[in-house]
């Protein structure tokens, strides 16, 4: 028979094992190279984690938990411990596997792409200082009087430089706010100037990815791979922004239907189904190339793709869940 000290002991015990060992994230967890030597460290912490609780009170709670009187040997519990944590996987291989990928999106991929913004920014502004000091030369070019002389012409030239530099103004606002936007969601994950932060935030996913083999670690850093991925396109292709907006109502019905078909189809009927709806949507490079030599067949292929896409219908459907909001007296 326990005391009433002892069943409390276990009561806590119970409590702890449920909800708070297995969101624990020591430095130890990560460096077991076997599931054996993980249990025993789990065994140990939580023995030492309550004043009075000894190794008869815990395996009592494991037997009491897992419903399992076979347990015999002290291995057999550590195994059971890490069972009841949920741990699959040692977090020792999936920590490598997420810091591999952490590096490979948050170090190598961000660093490029904040290397290729800053480039082009630059770019820009050196560019600018250029039209600027074209168009003090012609503002301060000496005046003539010779009646050949064409003012027009000195007109439509500054016309031009000004709105050049309308649009490299504009583009280096985008610059700027892609890069926020860039650095916001990435920093979602983990503060990015924070070692600290980091490791938890690695270590935290390391531990997931070890207890749910649903989820690869590719999956679990897909979301800022796409941050980046998106953000690199619009630098390497800025035409490509006009494009998209006109391919969105169909990217996003695909994106919806192979979401949806994950609980009624296998991976290859889903697989067949995505590649066959991806080949209906012209690509961006292609539209864009149509647009700039064949403007007719840009537009007739705009045209296919509206009807086929049934965009029209979409887009009526989208305004009347929309809210205008007009001037109020």
């Amino acid at each position: 028979m326990l005391t009433k000290n002892e069943i409390e002991i276990c009561n806590n015990l119970f409590k702890y094992i449920n909800y708070e060992l297995r969101d624990c994230i020591d430095h130890e967890i990560f460096i077991k190279s076997t599931l054996q030597d993980l249990g025993r460290f789990y065994f140990d912490k939580s023995i030492s984690s309550f004043d009075g609780a000894n190794d008869r009170l815990l395996k009592s709670v494991i037997k009491s938990i897992t419903r399992n009187d076979d347990l015999k040997s002290d291995e057999d519990y550590y195994l059971s411990l890490c069972k009841l944590i949920g741990v699959k996987i040692l977090p020792k291989d999936t920590f490598l596997a997420a810091q591999q990928e952490y590096n490979k999106i948050f170090v190598q991929m961000y660093n490029t792409v904040k290397q290729k913004i800053a480039t082009e920014i630059g770019t820009i502004n050196s560019t600018l200082l250029t039209l600027a000091n074209n168009i003090k030369s012609v503002k301060s070019a000496t005046p003539s009087l010779s009646l050949v002389r064409d003012l027009a012409t000195d007109e439509h030239i500054l016309y031009s430089y000004y709105s050049q530099c309308n649009e490299l103004r504009t583009r280096k606002e985008m610059l700027l706010f892609a890069k926020q936007h860039m650095t916001s969601k990435l920093s979602e994950f983990c503060k990015l100037d924070d070692q600290h932060s980091i490791d938890f935030a690695i270590k935290t996913t390391a531990l997931k990815l070890s207890q749910e083999l649903e989820y690869d670690v590719s999956y679990e850093f897909s979301f800022y791979r796409d941050v980046l991925e998106i953000t690199k396109d619009n630098l390497d292709r800025p035409y490509a922004l006009f494009f998209k907006v006109k391919t969105y109502t169909a990217i996003d019905t695909l994106h919806k239907n192979w979401h949806y078909s994950s609980y009624i189809k296998s991976d290859k009927e889903r697989a067949m189904e995505l590649n066959s709806a991806k080949d209906k949507i012209p690509s961006i490079d292609e539209l864009h190339r149509q647009k700039t030599s064949e403007p007719h067949l840009y537009l007739n292929t705009l045209k296919q793709f509206i009807q086929e896409q049934d965009v029209l219908n979409s887009v009526s459907k989208l305004l009347e869940k929309s809210v205008w909001i007009g001037y109020t007296r």
